[in-house]
């Protein structure tokens, strides 16, 4: 099982309390999809690494930047691995 929080920002300050696990949930074998700081488990859409531009993650915010110019969005992130139960 995993928990999420999610929408355009994934923002781990605003949802502290949301970003960590209860010892009832962990023994339950829930897991969170985003540690607040990293792009640790995520990967690219389509590719094995995580995107080098277009997000940005600071403040506990993961961020999908608009494009600039030329250069794309950071693109779609899947997680690493599959989950067949889980909460948005």
């Amino acid at each position: 099982m995993i928990l999420l929080i999610s929408g355009n920002k994934i923002n781990a300050q605003e949802n502290k309390k949301d970003n960590i696990l209860t010892k009832k949930e962990i023994k339950e074998g829930w897991k969170l999809l985003w540690d607040g700081k990293t792009n640790a488990g995520w990967r690219g859409y389509k590719t094995a690494a995580f995107p080098e531009t277009g997000w940005e993650m600071k403040d506990g915010t993961l961020s999908v930047l608009p494009p600039k110019g030329d250069s794309k969005s950071g693109g779609d992130i899947i997680t690493v691995n599959k989950y067949k139960n889980f909460e948005l």
